[in-house]
């Protein structure tokens, strides 16, 4: 039995139960490696496709960050957009 756990934080790993021990392992390969000589039947390799698959679609969907809405984040944005449009020679003038 394979279950695929979804944290919040930190990283998403496989509980891998099979003949009668349970271990946890963060990549899908090492996953499927635990079933042993069992790996190289046809329901294996369904079971490392499915692994692979679901540790893709879950790893594409964490990769998206959502947009820092802080105080500070606005306040640096402003701050750049600021010096950009000044120059450091604007408020100055040269006389010969």
């Amino acid at each position: 039995m394979v279950q695929y756990h979804v944290m919040r934080e930190g990283p998403n790993y496989f509980m891998v139960s099979y003949k009668g021990s349970s271990v946890l392992r963060q990549d899908p390969k090492d996953a499927w490696r635990v079933m042993g000589v069992a790996k190289f039947t046809e329901k294996a390799q369904e079971l490392k496709q499915w692994c692979l698959d679901i540790h893709d679609e879950w790893n594409k969907k964490k990769e998206k960050s959502r947009k820092d809405t802080s105080f500070a984040s606005e306040a640096q944005v402003e701050e750049a957009e600021r010096s950009e449009a000044l120059e450091p020679n604007d408020n100055t003038k040269m006389i010969t």
